[in-house]
């Protein structure tokens, strides 16, 4: 299996807003410190994985247990579901 792994080094911090004023209805504000956050241009690879790989609406509640079982009651689609169960039986594409 192979993958991306975070440091305990943060490399960056950002937040994914949910708002119809935003082009798709929703945008990413990312944060330098000590400065005001900006939007992320929405050109930025980041937009396109969330719209690909994230489990529920852009948000990837797949990684975060305590999110990920309340999706599974509600929003999260079967597909994500398959992703899930082959990602922990390591047989995944990360």
């Amino acid at each position: 299996m192979t993958g991306h792994f975070q440091t305990n080094d943060a490399m960056m911090r950002s937040v994914h807003v949910k708002d119809s004023r935003f082009s798709g209805g929703w945008a990413l504000f990312g944060f330098d410190e000590g400065k005001p956050s900006k939007q992320i241009p929405k050109e930025a690879v980041c937009y396109s994985c969330h719209e690909q790989h994230a489990a529920v609406d852009t948000t990837f509640v797949q990684f975060y247990p305590t999110s990920l079982e309340i999706a599974k009651k509600s929003t999260l689609a079967t597909g994500d579901l398959k992703e899930e169960a082959a990602a922990t039986t390591g047989s995944g594409k990360n």
